[in-house]
C-alpha cells in the first residue's frame, strides 16, 4: 500500500482512519464494491471515481440502498401528475444506464438477493427523505417512518450486505465519511453500515471525503 500523504486532517477526524494516498492501478482495487444511498449517487457522488476504476481494468459493483422514493421529480422527466411509482421506475431505469455508461460489472439493492440475508424474506429499505437543517446540511425528514433506510433495523442491514459481500467477494468497500457529502441522513447510514460491514469482514473500507476543497481519501484499517 502506497504510503498516506499529508493533508488537512479534517478530512478523516475519526481517530481510525487517516489519510491516504492511492494509485488507482493498485490491485486494492481489483474488486471494488461501492456503497450508495439513492439512484444517482452512483454519478453524483463518485461517476468519476468509477470511471476510473472501471477504466484501470478494475471489476466494480454497485449497492443501492434504497430506490429514491423521496427524490424530487425535475419538470419534463415525468408525465404531469406522475406518482411514486413512476418516479422509482424512471429512478431504476437511470440507474441502469448509468452504471452501464461508467463501466460498472453489477449493481443490486439492498434486500434483494444477493443482497439479503439467508432465510430472510425479500425486504425493500425506503428512501428517508431529508429536510435542510442549515444552509448546505441535511437532516431526516419529518415523515421518515420504520422502514426509512436511515431508521431501519441496522443489524438487518449489515445481514443483507454481507450475504452480498459473500457473492462479490470485493477486495475493497468504498463509501463515504461520517460527514456524509451534506449529512443526507442515507448517506449517514451507508456511512454506518459500510464502517460495519469493515469490521465484522475484515474487508478495507475507504471513505470519500466531505471536507470542501480536500482531495483524497480516509483509509479505516
Amino acid at each position: 500500500m502506497t504510503t498516506p500523504r499529508e493533508f488537512d486532517a479534517r478530512a478523516c477526524s475519526n481517530a481510525t482512519a487517516r489519510p491516504w494516498s492511492w494509485d488507482p492501478s493498485e490491485s486494492l482495487f481489483a474488486r471494488t464494491l461501492f456503497l450508495h444511498a439513492h439512484p444517482d449517487d452512483e454519478a453524483i457522488q463518485a461517476g468519476g471515481l468509477t470511471a476510473l476504476l472501471t477504466a484501470a481494468g478494475h471489476r466494480v459493483s454497485i449497492l443501492t440502498c434504497t430506490r429514491g422514493e423521496e427524490g424530487e421529480a425535475v419538470p419534463g422527466t415525468l408525465p404531469a401528475g406522475a406518482g411514486e411509482a413512476e418516479l422509482v421506475a424512471q429512478r431504476e431505469a437511470e440507474i441502469t444506464r448509468a452504471r452501464a455508461i461508467l463501466g460498472v460489472a453489477d449493481g443490486w439493492w439492498l434486500g434483494t438477493a444477493p443482497a439479503l440475508a439467508p432465510g430472510a424474506a425479500p425486504r425493500r429499505y425506503r428512501d428517508s427523505g431529508m429536510s435542510w437543517i442549515a444552509p448546505g446540511v441535511a437532516g431526516p425528514a419529518p415523515s421518515a417512518g420504520p422502514g426509512a433506510f436511515s431508521r431501519a433495523d441496522l443489524s438487518a442491514e449489515i445481514a443483507d450486505a454481507r450475504a452480498l459481500v459473500a457473492h462479490v467477494r470485493p477486495t475493497v468497500i468504498i463509501g463515504y465519511d461520517a460527514a456524509a457529502s451534506y449529512g443526507h441522513p442515507d448517506h449517514v447510514r451507508v456511512h454506518d453500515l459500510a464502517g460495519a460491514l469493515g469490521r465484522v469482514t475484515g474487508i478495507p473500507v475507504l471513505e470519500l471525503a466531505s471536507t470542501p476543497g480536500q482531495a483524497g481519501w480516509c483509509y479505516r484499517s
